[in-house]
Order: structure tokens, then C-alpha cells, then sequence
């Protein structure tokens, strides 16, 4: 059961990772995109948890729901470990610029989005004054503050997916 989760992880991590740099790679701007990494990175992970408990489940028919659980969670965390490792790396050895970068588009974005709602100027000032004193460079703290945050939608997953197959491959009452 380990070795499945474990590799499954690792193969999570390193797509996930590689994509990510494909994307930086090709445009910036998509990168930055608020949506389209964490939505692929969701996508991602759903497939490699899925498949990890499906494997699970071929190999022994008579698996109990706390196994698809825990293999499906143990390929989240570790995919997800190997992608922070990446982040941090990007954003203080490969492109120490790219926190900068990062902390210009969201300031488009956030006045872009207060002028929208009507906000008036004083308060797109200070939305913009709040923003620029923000570090964007991630940390060893934060990094590990956001993977605790995504462990918590992790065990969520793996709860989802885990009554899902347990469901269609018709495995006996949970425990």
C-alpha cells in the first residue's frame, strides 16, 4: 500500500511540478493567472489520488475505507510537498524577480476588481498601499502554513474519492 501511494506521489509531484514550469516557461501571465494552476493542480491530484486507490482496490478486493483513504491521502501530501519544494525554489533561486512580478498583477487585479464594484478612489489606494507592503516571496513558514491548508482539502478529497470507489468497485460496508 505504501509503495503505491508513494509513487503515486512522487509522480504528482514531478507532473504537477512540470507542468507548472512548462506554463511559467510559455507565459508568464498565465502563471500569475489567480484560477488556472490551482485548478490544474486540483485536477492533478484528483487523478493520481483516484488511481492510487484504484490500484488499491485491484490489488485487494477486500480493502476497508480507511485504506483508500489513507493511500489516496499519503499521494496528495507527498505530490503536494514536492510541488512547495518547487515554488520555493522558483520564487527564490530561479526567478527571485517573480515575487515582484507577482505582487504588480495582483495589484491589477485588485484595482481592476474595485473599480468594478464601485469601490472610489481613497479605498483603491489603500486596498493598493496594504498590498505593497505584503512580502510575495514565499517563505519556509508560509510554505508550510499553505500545505497544512492544503491537507485539509487533501483529507476532503480523499474522503470524496474513497466512498466514490468504494461505491463503484462494490466494496462491503465502510469501517
Amino acid at each position: 500500500m505504501n509503495k503505491i501511494a508513494l509513487k503515486n506521489g512522487i509522480l504528482l509531484g514531478l507532473v504537477s511540478t512540470a507542468l507548472i514550469l512548462l506554463i511559467y516557461i510559455i507565459n508568464i501571465k498565465l502563471y500569475l493567472n489567480e484560477w488556472l494552476i490551482p485548478s490544474l493542480g486540483t485536477l492533478l491530484a484528483l487523478f493520481f489520488m483516484f488511481f492510487s486507490g484504484r490500484q488499491l482496490i485491484l490489488s485487494n478486493k477486500n480493502t476497508k475505507f480507511i485504506n483508500i483513504f489513507i493511500i489516496t491521502l499519503i499521494t496528495f501530501l507527498i505530490g503536494k510537498l514536492i510541488n512547495l519544494i518547487f515554488v520555493y525554489c522558483l520564487y527564490h533561486f530561479i526567478d527571485p524577480n517573480l515575487a515582484a512580478l507577482t505582487k504588480a498583477d495582483t495589484i491589477r487585479v485588485a484595482e481592476k476588481t474595485l473599480q468594478a464594484i464601485g469601490a472610489n478612489d481613497d479605498q483603491i489606494e489603500n486596498a493598493i498601499a496594504t498590498i505593497q507592503k505584503q512580502e510575495f516571496s514565499p517563505s519556509l513558514i508560509g510554505l508550510f502554513q499553505s500545505y497544512l491548508l492544503r491537507s485539509i482539502s487533501g483529507i476532503i478529497l480523499s474522503i470524496i474519492l474513497s466512498k466514490i470507489l468504494m461505491r463503484y468497485y462494490n466494496i462491503g460496508k465502510q469501517n
